[in-house]
């Protein structure tokens, strides 16, 4: 299986933080993610956690001041990043992470243009958007529960030191987020990620494997190899 060449576009004044993450690792799964960009003012009080968001998953913030009520230059500047990354003709999927339905002429284009064009987001959006992109994943609100078991991945010795070099690699300077691990893995053992790849499998079975253990919880959480412990 080929991995998709994905761009992901945060509307950052219509999404928050948690669906940006919640997108990340969704995309993760499906291919390889080589741009990520979010728009919007960031000089705005309400989107002051954006930068720290930015940091966790490497995001590239696109700062676009306001230019009046009722104006929409964001929408704007990420029409324009959208067209721009389409046209240096480096990937086959583009994600818009927005349920504005503003955006139904961006994905019409991007389509027409050969894209596979991903709408993701937590609010249903408008029947036009959603009809103008090939698919759109809607998010169902976060409720805490047990997790559920997931059917064990078979991994031979030899699959299982690579993947233990690869997340020992990856995560030498500390924690860092399950995004970008999956993103390392992807890089360097690519076969081995296509057969990880799925909702919801790929950091599951790392951890199930004894190969990535998580480092808190939520929204927040970060993933690392697993720490040495005193056998007493």
């Amino acid at each position: 299986m080929t991995l998709q060449q994905i761009a992901v576009l945060f509307d950052a004044e219509n999404i928050d933080c948690v669906t940006a993450g919640r997108a990340l690792n969704t995309l993760a799964a499906r291919g390889r993610i080589v741009v990520m960009r979010a728009v919007g003012d960031f000089s705005a009080a309400t989107l002051s956690n954006w930068v720290e968001c930015a940091r966790a998953h490497g995001i590239e913030l696109v700062m676009q001041p306001g230019l009046g009520k009722g104006k929409n230059a964001a929408d704007i500047r990420l029409t324009i990043e959208a067209m721009d990354i389409a046209h240096a003709g480096k990937i086959d999927t583009m994600a818009l992470v927005t349920h504005d339905r503003d955006f139904t002429p961006l994905a019409l284009r991007l389509r027409n243009a050969g894209l596979t064009v991903l709408g993701m987001g937590r609010v249903e959006p408008s029947a036009t958007f959603r009809a103008a992109c090939s698919a759109f994943e809607l998010f169902a609100p976060m409720k805490p529960m047990a997790e559920k078991a997931i059917e064990a991945i078979q991994l031979d010795k030899g699959e299982m030191a690579r993947l233990q070099r690869a997340v020992a690699t990856a995560s030498k300077q500390g924690p860092i987020s399950p995004v970008n691990l999956t993103r390392a893995i992807i890089a360097a053992e690519p076969a081995l990620a296509t057969r990880l790849s799925g909702r919801g499998k790929f950091l599951k079975t790392l951890v199930a494997h004894g190969l990535a253990e998580r480092v808190g919880s939520g929204p927040e959480m970060m993933v690392q190899a697993p720490r040495l412990r005193d056998a007493g």
